[in-house]
């Protein structure tokens, strides 16, 4: 009703120097939809080494449905819900409601990041409770942890875990004050680092020294909400996810300082980014 949308495009080139113009055509009722994987579709928005994308536009249609959180890209990632809360409030329009229960996750196919090495991950998030917050959690049948990253609001700390063996931690302030934030992970195997964006700026305890090597996950253990203490389930109290997140993007490769940046400026504020014409009629 209130006639507002989320657009995302890809642009074929962009100048630092010169304003790139690009039109939106509507108004005609016999054009049709491009089909999703065709060149102009919306899959192929998200190339450039995109595994995932979720935009949390979907209204939850009941615990335990499949498919439900449909990733944007072409890998077709979609995800399971087991989510009961019902709220939808998001930072871009819509997100998703997570309630203070072991019981409320979304399960991703273990495919999207089994055996990754470079991993980029990031997410908005937000809350009012100060416990610990599980983001994300990949396991398999030796290791809980072989990928886990949450924040602890009762320490005011960001903490990722990497194989089990290794926890990355990062300050952050008032975790829990209902306030959105745009969080990054990135685990870099080149380099053995891991390090953290907060709002597109990188923290300045990071990078910290990590042990990277490709994840190695077991089938139906990609969970979002929960934090994973045996394969697929273990879910303990007082560890689960606890407000509400949007736009969670996962891309097989290191996005740089200045990607992050202007990842966070374009969402957080977009019409830095663009100016909006007048409107020409045939």
């Amino acid at each position: 009703s209130g006639q507002t949308g989320e657009l995302y495009f890809k642009a074929p080139s962009l100048s630092l120097s010169t304003t790139s113009e690009f039109y939106l055509y509507y108004g005609n009722a016999t054009n049709t939809d491009y089909a999703a994987s065709d060149t102009y579709g919306s899959e192929n928005v998200w190339t450039n080494n995109f595994l995932g994308v979720y935009h949390f536009e979907e209204s939850a249609s009941g615990v335990g449905t499949s498919d439900v959180y449909q990733d944007a890209t072409a890998n077709n990632y979609d995800g399971d819900d087991f989510v009961a809360a019902t709220g939808k409030s998001g930072f871009m329009g819509a997100g998703q409601e997570f309630d203070n229960s072991n019981t409320d996750y979304i399960r991703l196919p273990h495919t999207l990041l089994d055996g990754e090495t470079d991993v980029t991950a990031s997410v908005w998030f937000r809350s009012n409770n100060d416990t610990i917050h599980a983001l994300i959690s990949g396991a398999n049948s030796g290791e809980g942890n072989e990928y886990l990253w949450w924040l602890r609001g009762d320490q005011d700390e960001v903490e990722y875990f990497s194989h089990g063996s290794s926890r990355e931690e990062y300050d952050i302030i008032d975790i829990y004050d209902n306030t959105w934030r745009h969080l990054t992970m990135v685990r870099e195997d080149s380099t053995n680092f891991a390090r953290f964006y907060l709002n597109g700026g990188e923290d300045n305890q990071s990078p910290q020294a990590d042990t990277v090597y490709a994840l190695d996950f077991d089938s139906g253990v990609l969970i979002i909400g929960q934090d994973q203490d045996s394969v697929g389930g273990g879910f303990d109290g007082g560890q689960e996810l606890d407000g509400y997140i949007d736009e969670l993007r996962f891309a097989g490769t290191i996005r740089d300082s200045g990607w992050i940046a202007n990842v966070y400026s374009n969402q957080s504020t977009p019409t830095s980014f663009y100016s909006v014409g007048s409107i020409e009629t045939e």
